[in-house]
C-alpha cells in the first residue's frame, strides 16, 4: 500500500472486500464487507468497515437462474423448429428430384426430366447433372434400339434363304445349292461383321486409319447384289 493516510484523509489503497453474516435489527443475512484505513484529525489511525446486504443480489440471481430453466427449453424447442422448418424447405427440391428419379426408374421412361430450381446453389447443379445423364443414358439407349432394329432386318434376308436351301436339300438332296448356301453363309458373316463395327461406332469408338482398295470393295460390293434385273458389270483399272 501506500502507507497510513494523512491526517483527515481516507487510504487511497483499495479496500479489502471479504464476505460475511452480520444481525442487524435481530435478522441474520449475508453481508459484503469493505475494510479501509482513515486518520482522524487528531492523528489517530482507524480501521473503518462497512456493509452492505446481499440479499437484493441473490434474489436478481434466483430470479435469473428461474428464467433460464423456465425459458431454455422453450428457446431450444423454438430453435429446433425453426431448424427443422429452413431443413425441409431447403431440401424439398432434393426430394423432387427424388420423386422423379423413383417415376422414371418405375417407368423406364428416359425422356423425362427431374425438376431444376431457379436457385443457383448445389441442389441446382444436382438436377442440371441429373439430367444430363439422363440425356446420355437416353442417347444410349436409343442406339441400342437401332442397333437392334438393323441387325433384325439386315439378318432376315440370308437367314430366311439360308433356311430354304436347306429345307430344300433336306426334302431334296440332289437339288442341293452348295455354293449359294456357302454365299449366304459368307454374307451372314459379312453382315455379322458390319453390325460389330456399327456397334462399335455408335459407342463412340473411332475406327483405326486404314488404306482401302477402292476397286476391290467395289467389286465385292457388285458381287453380293442378286437378283437385279439388269446386270451391273464392274471395270476398273489396274
Amino acid at each position: 500500500g501506500s502507507g497510513r493516510p494523512e491526517r483527515g484523509e481516507v487510504s487511497s489503497d483499495d479496500p479489502d472486500f471479504s464476505d460475511g453474516t452480520a444481525t442487524v435489527d435481530g435478522k441474520q443475512a449475508d453481508y459484503r464487507f469493505a475494510a479501509v484505513e482513515a486518520t482522524t484529525s487528531a492523528g489517530i489511525t482507524l480501521t473503518v468497515h462497512a456493509g452492505a446486504p446481499l440479499a437484493a443480489e441473490q434474489e436478481a440471481v434466483n430470479t435469473v437462474r428461474g428464467a433460464m430453466l423456465t425459458g431454455l427449453p422453450l428457446l431450444l424447442a423454438v430453435v429446433a423448429g425453426v431448424t427443422w422448418l429452413v431443413t425441409r424447405r431447403a431440401l424439398r427440391p432434393v426430394e423432387g428430384i427424388r420423386r422423379e428419379m423413383a417415376a422414371i426408374t418405375a417407368s423406364e421412361d428416359l425422356a423425362r426430366r427431374v425438376p431444376e430450381p431457379d436457385s443457383r446453389d448445389e441442389i441446382a447443379r444436382l438436377a442440371r447433372t441429373t439430367n444430363e445423364t439422363l440425356t446420355v443414358l437416353e442417347a444410349s439407349v436409343e442406339r441400342q434400339r437401332r442397333f437392334v432394329a438393323d441387325a433384325s432386318h439386315e439378318l432376315r434376308s440370308p437367314i430366311a434363304s439360308l433356311r430354304t436351301q436347306l429345307e430344300v436339300a433336306e426334302a431334296h438332296p440332289e437339288l442341293l445349292d452348295l455354293p449359294g448356301a456357302v454365299a449366304d453363309t459368307v454374307r451372314l458373316q459379312v453382315l455379322a461383321a458390319d453390325l460389330l463395327l456399327l456397334a462399335r461406332l455408335d459407342a463412340g469408338e473411332k475406327p483405326g486409319a486404314a488404306r482401302i482398295e477402292a476397286g476391290a470393295l467395289v467389286r465385292e460390293e457388285v458381287s453380293q447384289r442378286t437378283g437385279d434385273r439388269i446386270p451391273v458389270t464392274v471395270e476398273v483399272a489396274e
